[in-house]
């Protein structure tokens, strides 16, 4: 499938993500602040069941581009989509992640830098779809040296 990878950098690059910081909950520790968003199910504060996050609800057009992307590179049924702008995150494992993710990324860094690495091994995700277990296998990324790099993770809760 040919994807309009432009396209999408355009829509994410019309809007001001929020800074995340995740230094309280104890399975993100030592994850610096970052802009980003997540779509798709989340856990509700305080009701104990999943709801749509505030991020799908804000901007369903992104929303609807992103399971359009997602529909057609991710092999399961995902519940979840985590969008990270330049997030440079440092060793861990995903331990609320239920069996696989995919990962891929894109933008105006061009894929000579921010590689990610599993396990030890190195890989470069830049508009190619990288099947993995992020809640067995330990992975980070490597800081992107110029331009915007987007990451998107499909995964279920």
């Amino acid at each position: 499938m040919s994807y309009d990878y432009d396209k999408l950098f355009h829509m994410l690059e019309g809007v001001t993500w929020r800074e995340r910081k995740q230094e309280h909950q104890t399975n993100r520790r030592g994850f610096p602040p970052y802009r980003g968003a997540i779509f798709g199910k989340v856990n509700a504060r305080f009701k104990g069941w999943r709801d749509l996050s505030k991020d799908s609800l804000d901007h369903p057009e992104i929303y609807a581009e992103l399971k359009k992307l997602g529909d057609s590179i991710v092999p399961f049924d995902y519940t979840s989509i985590q969008l990270n702008r330049n997030l440079v995150c440092p060793k861990h494992k995903d331990a609320a992640n239920v069996g696989p993710s995919v990962l891929i990324s894109f933008g105006s860094y061009g894929g000579k830098s921010g590689f990610i690495y599993i396990d030890g091994v190195k890989y470069n995700a830049y508009q190619k779809p990288l099947l993995f277990n992020g809640s067995e296998l330990e992975h980070y990324n490597t800081p992107i040296t110029r331009g915007v790099k987007y990451s998107l993770v499909y995964f279920r809760c």
